[in-house]
């Protein structure tokens, strides 16, 4: 019953890499598909298809209906996905049928019928089978080969049924799928391959690995994932997902990643993964995502809240636009900083490979000195807009806020807004008209939630002006009324660092520049030109006001007309001992302007 192509060449090179994995997507309905796709702007290339009738109980001991409610199953899965490529799962046994049965073909009537359903319903090309699916999680599944005879019994069944497949048709290609964590009859940590049924009986292998549970509370890395889990209760388990990639290559077989997903949002794993993928050693056919929270159904600490659709009501911001990036046929399977995928995620322009490299330049500098993510210590940047951008949009996007950068950060707090009649300039910034326009950063420093380092007593406020274009009368240009940076009709920068009065904080006929200045106490500010000590004050700091942040102009106050580039604020910045993190933070934003042409 093979149908126009069997598929083997697609799945034959031994030695050689795939030109590109495919994505198999779990999918309960229809509109579990719709939404997949509409996030992810593509289809999937595979939907996962389980055909044990009889489903998930309450915990890990699934019960599986008998062979033709299973028949049933399959059937109905054809109905429901008609014209979409399945990824399937097919059970070795069932709850009241053993695999004893199985070995001695009892049952081969239904799951030919099962092959016949199947090919019928993708009539060309390789059609991935998994049999008796991770058969060494204890007390999963009643083909599980944890028992005394368990191994046994579960070889010669998946010899049977895989020869019975085969010889329906060799376009259905047979799967040997374990889990990342494998025990043996007496739960001990086991090496699934030394219970392998066997190359003539195996097209593909691989594991179901989820970042998820206790994995996640103990800060598992891909890394250590890779190589196995590290489980409440276990060791360290030592074949995981390269283990098996390596046994496979060396018999010639394809690899998968047949199920997995996050329980929290791990960019970071998101992207290893993607490099794992993409990996050619490693030879990945297909990986499949498990787009589907189940953390009621499951018990103590394994709980599954995997989806990753923004209707799953999961916080994995940063995770959606690591996949989006790295796992969504763009081919960036490189390590970027987190922030920079989720920042152009939110771009309704895709960036050229040089802004974007750019950017994560900046980024990367940023957290080597130590400024951007609590992971390195306290954070000296609560906001960055970068206004010289490719357009007005990606502009008036936040770059990090305080709490930690998010990809769907509401407008209140992520996306500055135009009021009147603001001028914009591709790779060059904002201007405002003098008179009232300004642009509202929507970031209130005094109520802004989660609370930001910027205080009274120790803050930093900077812009980088590309103008310098003495006005007629004083225009402040950055800020709210007591936290603010402008020019005086003198041709100097002046501010208000965190006070009620307006200082010197650059002498005129400087020309443009990066301006700066640092609040680091009561009584005591220091301004800064291009990265350079310029003014120090004792003036007393005043309550921040509890308004939003303006650029352009400050709305209630004055309103500016030079051209910005970029503004930040954040805590104070050290510059005490060999640290100058006025400069640091001058040095990196001065490469990405350069990079831009604005500088």
């Amino acid at each position: 019953m093979a149908g126009p192509s069997d598929g083997s060449a697609a799945l034959s090179r031994a030695n050689g890499p795939l030109a590109s994995a495919k994505l198999c997507v779990r999918c309960d309905a229809r509109s579990d598909y719709d939404a997949w796709t509409a996030w992810a702007g593509r289809t999937p290339d595979f939907v996962h298809a389980f055909g044990n009738a009889g489903g998930s109980g309450g915990s890990f001991a699934n019960p599986v209906g008998t062979w033709d409610a299973c028949l049933g199953q399959v059937r109905t899965l054809c109905q429901t996905w008609a014209g979409i490529p399945l990824a399937w799962a097919l059970p070795l046994c069932t709850t009241t049928q053993p695999l004893t049965d199985t070995t001695a073909g009892t049952y081969n009537g239904v799951i030919n019928a099962m092959a016949d359903a199947i090919l019928a319903h993708n009539p060309v090309g390789p059609i991935p089978v998994r049999i008796g699916w991770e058969a060494y999680t204890p007390g999963a599944w009643p083909w599980a080969a944890t028992t005394a005879s368990g191994s046994t019994d579960y070889v010669n069944a998946f010899k049977a049924m895989s020869a019975l497949l085969k010889a329906r048709s060799p376009r259905l290609k047979i799967g040997w799928c374990v889990s990342a964590y494998n025990f043996d009859s007496t739960g001990a940590e086991f090496d699934p391959t030394t219970a392998y049924p066997g190359d003539a009986f195996v097209d593909t292998i691989g594991p179901d690995a989820y970042l998820i549970g206790a994995d996640v509370s103990k800060a598992v890395t891909f890394a250590r994932a890779s190589q196995g889990k590290d489980l409440v209760g276990a060791a360290g388990f030592r074949f995981g997902l390269k283990y098996l990639a390596d046994f496979a290559r060396a018999h010639g077989k394809l690899f998968t990643i047949d199920e997995w997903g996050i329980g929290a949002d791990r960019p970071d794993y998101i992207r290893d993964m993607a490099q794992f993928i993409a990996d050619p050693a490693n030879r990945v056919w297909y990986h499949g995502y498990w787009n589907k929270n189940a953390g009621a159904a499951a018990p103590g600490p394994y709980p599954f809240p995997c989806r990753l659709t923004p209707d799953g009501g999961n916080a994995y911001d940063l995770s959606r636009a690591a996949f989006l990036d790295n796992l969504n046929g763009t081919g960036r399977t490189y390590a970027e900083q987190p922030e920079t995928p989720a920042y152009f995620a939110r771009a309704t322009t895709a960036p050229t490979d040089a802004r974007r490299t750019a950017v994560d330049t900046l980024v990367a500098t940023l957290r080597r000195f130590g400024l951007l993510s609590t992971v390195d210590g306290t954070p000296a940047l609560d906001g960055l807009y970068l206004f010289a951008a490719a357009d007005s949009e990606i502009a008036r996007l936040g770059l990090n806020l305080p709490g930690g950068f998010t990809t769907t950060v509401p407008t209140a707090t992520g996306k500055a807004t135009i009021s009147g009649n603001v001028g914009f300039t591709a790779d060059r910034g904002f201007a405002g008209d003098g008179s009232a326009a300004y642009l509202n950063l929507n970031v209130n420093p005094v109520t802004v939630t989660p609370t930001g380092k910027f205080t009274q007593n120790s803050g930093h406020m900077g812009a980088w002006f590309l103008t310098a274009n003495t006005p007629a009368a004083q225009q402040f240009e950055v800020g709210n009324a007591n936290s603010a940076i402008g020019m005086n009709n003198g041709g100097a920068f002046v501010g208000r660092p965190n006070q009620s009065s307006t200082v010197t904080l650059v002498n005129s006929g400087s020309g443009p520049g990066h301006v700066l200045w640092n609040r680091t106490g009561s009584a005591a500010w220091a301004s800064f030109f291009n990265g350079a000590a310029a003014r120090s004050g004792t003036d007393a700091s005043a309550a921040l006001t509890s308004a939003n942040l303006n650029a352009c102009g400050v709305n209630g106050v004055s309103f500016g007309s030079q051209r910005i580039a970029l503004v930040h604020w954040g805590r104070a910045l050290t510059t005490t001992g060999n640290q100058n993190e006025p400069g640091q933070i001058y040095s990196a934003l001065l490469a990405y302007l350069q990079a831009v042409g604005a500088a």
